[in-house]
């Protein structure tokens, strides 16, 4: 099992920020076929071979996403294109 963790500080407001991570989950539950959950500030996500979980503090965003198997030969992948996703958020 691959393990991906990614913490990026932020300045937004933390209610903006709750808004473009919904916006994430919900692309991730259409793109990727998976569930999405909120539980307070934070975001799990499941589905056949990942799951994951983003979680919101007033200063930093922390993304950990657990790849099966079959799915570890897309972790770089999967890592750089989370990297992007969140580069465009924290623009």
């Amino acid at each position: 099992m691959a393990v991906i963790r990614i913490k990026r500080n932020h300045r937004l407001p933390r209610s903006d920020l709750r808004v473009q991570i919904e916006s994430l989950a919900h692309e991730i539950e259409e793109r990727l076929q998976a569930r999405c959950r909120w539980e307070g500030d934070t975001a799990h996500f499941s589905r056949s071979g990942a799951s994951g979980s983003i979680k919101l503090d007033d200063d930093e965003i922390a993304v950990e996403i657990a790849l099966g198997l079959a799915l570890t030969p897309l972790k770089s992948r999967v890592e750089r294109t989370v990297n992007e996703r969140l580069d465009q958020m924290l623009a």
